[in-house]
């Protein structure tokens, strides 16, 4: 009976110590796994602090940047390009809007193709610029309406509700002449359309352009010559001290043989259209 006592308290004490064993073990992976964790979490703590710190700085950089960047374009009195006014639009307005106005030259009637048209032609090249894929175009041409049409029918309104940023704005002078509207009556509607737009769109930049070179110029029925139409739109810009872009005369530079880039004995074709676009585009780019 003694053996077998001291047997079974020599298997308890075996137990007990393969017990107390496990327990420890147990308890130093427990341990282990614990403080593992907590040096796991303090060292993602840590790397999650560095990325907010780099992310934090780099939005720093990239505000610092976009604040070089507006500065550099911000007006400041020195010779600068409407490509120049909408970087600078762009960078602190987000979209650029650029609205046309005008008559069915305008709208591009006598191109081919929507492709060949200058407004179109002239987006595609501003959007294909670095910083400009936000430029939108508003097109806004009424082939057939003088400039008393336009007013009657309160046109006008369609640029203003866009809230466009520049205005490309075609005088309408081919229906006037064509329509012999009087070459004051002319001035006078013209004056009234930009001055609802200047009231209703104060910051926005107004472009006049005259239309293209037509065929037969002759005397209309108030004695006024197509030429004397076109003379009225630059005085108009000039004394509302306006950018104007003379297409008439630039397309006749470029090339005197007219009907070489008509598609009509009004219209241009689509090489009208785009020695059209060359002069717009070379307008943008002047610094002046």
């Amino acid at each position: 009976m003694l053996v077998g006592g001291r047997k079974t308290r020599h298997k308890l004490k075996i137990t007990t110590k393969f017990f107390s064993i496990s327990v420890i073990s147990f308890g130093m992976i427990i341990g282990v796994l614990y403080y593992g964790q907590k040096h796991l979490e303090a060292v993602s703590a840590i790397q999650a602090k560095e990325a907010r710190s780099a992310w934090e700085q780099e939005l720093i950089r990239r505000e610092e940047r976009k604040i070089a960047e507006i500065n550099k374009y911000k007006p400041n009195g020195n010779p600068r390009s409407v490509i120049d006014d909408l970087y600078y639009m762009t960078l602190t307005q987000g979209e650029v809007k650029i609205a046309t106005f005008g008559s069915s030259v305008t709208n591009g009637d006598g191109a081919s193709g929507p492709e060949y048209k200058w407004a179109n032609l002239l987006i595609r090249y501003i959007q294909g610029t670095d910083g400009l894929r936000n430029t939108a175009l508003i097109s806004n041409g009424f082939p057939g309406h003088s400039t008393e049409m336009i007013i009657l029918q309160n046109y006008v309104n369609n640029v203003i509700e866009a809230k466009p940023h520049i205005i490309l704005f075609e005088t309408f002078v081919l229906n006037d002449y064509g329509q012999s509207i009087p070459l004051q009556k002319t001035r006078e509607n013209l004056e009234s359309m930009l001055q609802k737009i200047k009231e209703a769109l104060p910051q926005a930049k107004v472009i006049v352009l005259s239309p293209n070179p037509k065929k037969g110029e002759a005397k209309n029925s108030t004695g006024a010559y197509y030429k004397d139409y076109v003379a009225v739109s630059e005085e108009f810009a000039a004394a509302n001290k306006l950018d104007y872009i003379d297409i008439y005369s630039r397309m006749m530079e470029v090339n005197s043989n007219i009907n070489a880039f008509l598609a009509d004995n009004v219209h241009p074709n689509n090489v009208g259209y785009r020695i059209w676009f060359d002069i717009v585009k070379a307008y943008f780019e002047q610094k002046k």
